[in-house]
């Protein structure tokens, strides 16, 4: 599930087209034919007597320098983004197993708080059951058994709350691992089709 995570795939698509930028600017370097002559030494006439020609290496040799340093610094600058790009895919894959991580340790304890609120709302219960029979039997007055009430509404709205957070902690726990994305976009799927 997680491969299907959209803060996955970005960084890993512009990486592979950095990778291929980084390939086609590596090919440029190595030159596989002769390079034709230049056009601008067949334009110009011959010099005058007694002016020295220039070599017909130095006008080529000019060029290929510039050129040659022109996509090396391409090749050291698409190389360097794909490193800048490896480091944002780590730092991605890390967030995404420390949210999963997070998740799953949030789960064990989200279940024993629902579990112990689940008792405490038991016992309020029972608390109202023997406070009403006290009232009706008339040992009691009915603020003890309107008391009891009020403190078995408090607890059931704990549970509610633990519960919430339960069921919060299991959706987060199904984005971390990638869950919940429509097929052919990054937008949370609904239950109706």
């Amino acid at each position: 599930m997680l491969a299907r995570k959209p803060d996955l795939l970005r960084p890993c698509a512009a990486g592979a087209a950095l990778m291929l930028a980084a390939a086609l600017s590596g090919c440029s370097l190595a030159p596989r034919y002769e390079r034709p002559p230049s056009p601008v030494a067949a334009t110009y006439p011959a010099p005058p007597a007694g002016v020295p020609a220039m070599p017909a290496e130095t006008d080529r040799a000019a060029p290929d320098i510039g050129r040659r340093e022109f996509f090396r610094a391409g090749l050291d600058l698409a190389q360097t983004r794909k490193q800048i790009q490896v480091a944002a895919y780590e730092r991605a894959v890390q967030a995404a197993f420390r949210d999963v991580a997070d998740a799953l340790a949030a789960r064990g304890t989200l279940q024993e708080q629902v579990a112990a609120q689940q008792a405490v709302r038991d016992a309020e219960a029972a608390r109202v059951r023997l406070a009403g029979q006290r009232w009706r039997s008339g040992v009691t007055g009915q603020l003890e058994s309107l008391d009891a009430q009020r403190q078995l509404l408090a607890a059931e709205q704990a549970l509610v709350q633990a519960r919430e957070r339960q069921l919060a902690n299991a959706i987060a726990q199904y984005r971390a691992l990638g869950g919940g994305l429509l097929e052919h976009g990054t937008g949370i799927a609904t239950g109706g089709r």
